[in-house]
């Protein structure tokens, strides 16, 4: 991809952000009863709480937001018109569309797999659609979330809220880490010297890696379950920053990762790591 198709490429992502974050602020959930100590129960037994509490997500609103998704990716990706459309019509084909929101909540790789199959579609951008449509509800659902518990003693790596699993961790006061999710933005402390997925605290496993000479952005990588989480320092980003295209913007470091060996979310799904 040469430098004018990525800049285009990281500018449809940020209009969708831009969408998924203005839709959000719309989104309520006033109907939704939550007792504070059952969600702060969840927390300690890190249960996501997106699996636990079935938030509403208005059918109609979905598919708009579906629609305007589409939209911008064809603006910026005009060849895909004709998998848009194919993707667009199965859409409106659907008997049940409750299926495909439960199942993008829990990102069900094998039922988009099969819902693919079926329809004959493009597997990766079918679920790209969904999932960005649903981040509006799931945003709106870790604001609420956020403003009734407690993430103090969590150390999970996943999170709390939406079951991501951690990709990006930046520096915070006092030398403290904290994971942030690319998905819904939640935001918990982790312990500074231990590899986030399998809690090896063996310091000999624990080391940096760089692209370059900037110590702003790196790779903390684990020699025990090979894998491994960006370090981002934000302290200069000026309001909320989002942590998905700051993810998308260093992807660079996913790059190096890979080419030494070491293991992306998927992969460290796959091992169930606790």
């Amino acid at each position: 991809m040469d430098s004018t198709a990525n800049q285009d490429y990281l500018n449809m992502h940020k209009e969708i952000i831009n969408e998924v974050t203005k839709l959000s602020e719309q989104v309520t959930f006033t109907d939704l009863e939550l007792d504070d100590s059952f969600l702060q129960a969840q927390i300690k037994e890190h249960n996501p709480m997106s699996s636990v509490i079935d938030f509403p997500i208005d059918n109609e609103l979905f598919l708009s937001h579906l629609d305007k998704v589409i939209s911008i990716v064809e603006k910026h990706q005009p060849h895909l018109k004709d998998i848009l459309d194919e993707i667009n019509s199965s859409f409106k084909s659907l008997d049940n569309l409750s299926s495909l929101i439960e199942a993008t909540k829990a990102t069900n790789y094998f039922y988009f797999e099969e819902l693919a199959k079926k329809h004959k579609l493009n597997t990766a951008i079918l679920q790209f659609i969904v999932e960005m449509a649903y981040r509006p509800f799931v945003k709106a659902f870790s604001k609420l979330i956020n403003s009734k518990v407690k993430f103090e003693g969590y150390n999970g790596n996943t999170c709390p809220v939406c079951g991501e699993t951690v990709r990006i961790l930046r520096t915070a006061d006092e030398g403290k880490r904290e994971a942030c999710c690319t998905r819904c933005d939640t935001v918990w402390e982790v312990k500074r010297l231990q590899c986030p997925h399998c809690k090896n605290n063996n310091h000999d496993k624990l080391r940096f890696l760089s692209a370059d000479a900037s110590e702003n952005k790196k790779l903390y990588v684990c020699e025990e379950c090979k894998g491994y989480v960006k370090l981002v320092d934000m302290k200069e980003q000026l309001g909320n920053p989002s942590f998905f295209l700051i993810d998308l913007e260093t992807i660079y470091l996913d790059m190096i990762a890979v080419q030494q060996g070491y293991e992306g979310p998927k992969e460290i799904d796959s091992k169930k790591i606790q």
